[in-house]
């Protein structure tokens, strides 16, 4: 038997007319989307009396529409965790509204955590997205003016 005759032939797989395979290639589905899960606390004072007077609509949500790109919109899940105390008023009430004005593409989340002095709820919020996540290959903690 010849070098060339030892190996069985591989069968031609029909092409798909959507994308180039080589010859042999196997259709796989395509991966799941890994989660990128961004953590910030926000909070409201008590003369700003709408959404737009806060920081998150003034700069937050401004700058990941800006920074955060299709590409990466398409290869990850986006995922914006938001936590407030429970005491905020403001954010108390219009929390679909802020999930409704997120950037395209960013699944958010508002959660409410009880309130304590001189404390940021961030660690609840992390914590939050890590349960969520469950393998999420990438948190991030903005630091945000509070």
């Amino acid at each position: 038997m010849s070098e060339c005759n030892k190996y069985p032939r591989r069968e031609r797989v029909p092409a798909d007319t959507t994308m180039p395979q080589v010859l042999g290639e196997t259709t796989r589905a395509p991966a799941p989307r890994h989660i990128f899960a961004i953590v910030c606390c926000v909070r409201s004072t008590k003369v700003q009396t709408s959404l737009n007077e806060t920081s998150l609509y003034r700069t937050l949500y401004p700058s990941l529409r800006d920074t955060v790109t299709p590409r990466e919109r398409k290869l990850w899940r986006v995922r914006l965790y938001l936590c407030a105390d429970d005491n905020d008023q403001l954010f108390q009430q219009h929390a679909a509204q802020v999930a409704a004005d997120s950037p395209l593409g960013l699944e958010t989340s508002l959660l409410f955590i009880p309130a304590r002095s001189n404390r940021v709820p961030s660690r609840e919020a992390a914590e939050q997205a890590r349960l969520d996540g469950r393998g999420a290959h990438a948190h991030m903690h903005i630091a945000h003016d509070t």
